[in-house]
């Protein structure tokens, strides 16, 4: 049996923390929407201190929604870089194309990923509930 450690400041704000963020995400988007180069870099920057924010606090129980957690925020960090090439920074249209391609790719690629951990965990429900009906089947 494994033992789950005390939660500690720092685990118990993680919606408050969460809610923050969104908060600051909206700022960002509604304020700084005249400097979109300075929206993304501060996105950017929410998005790399949330990351290391669940590297080091892991905030759940479960390991997996941990990795799945840092996991989004790489992708996100990613996507988010590839942004910058959708502003006046880069002039060239055939450029912008490939980058939006690689975009959509990155969003169905963390998509899949996060669909395919829901189905996997749907799936482990599932079974559970089936075998737990199953022996109070045979128990009658």
């Amino acid at each position: 049996m494994q033992l789950v450690p005390r939660p500690t400041l720092y685990h118990l704000l993680y919606n408050v923390f969460f809610m923050m963020r969104r908060v600051a995400t909206i700022f960002c988007i509604f304020f700084m929407a005249r400097v979109p180069s300075f929206q993304i870099g501060c996105m950017m920057w929410m998005t790399t201190f949330w990351m290391g924010y669940a590297l080091s606090v892991r905030p759940f129980e479960d390991p997996a929604l941990n990795k799945l957690e840092v996991n989004n925020e790489l992708f996100y960090n990613l996507i988010l870089l590839l942004c910058f090439t959708f502003t006046e920074l880069l002039q060239d249209v055939g450029a912008k194309t490939e980058t939006g391609y690689a975009f959509i790719a990155f969003l169905l690629l963390l998509l899949a990923i996060n669909i395919g951990v829901q189905m996997k965990d749907t799936f482990k429900l599932i079974v559970l509930k089936m075998k737990r009906n199953w022996m109070l089947y045979k128990q009658r």
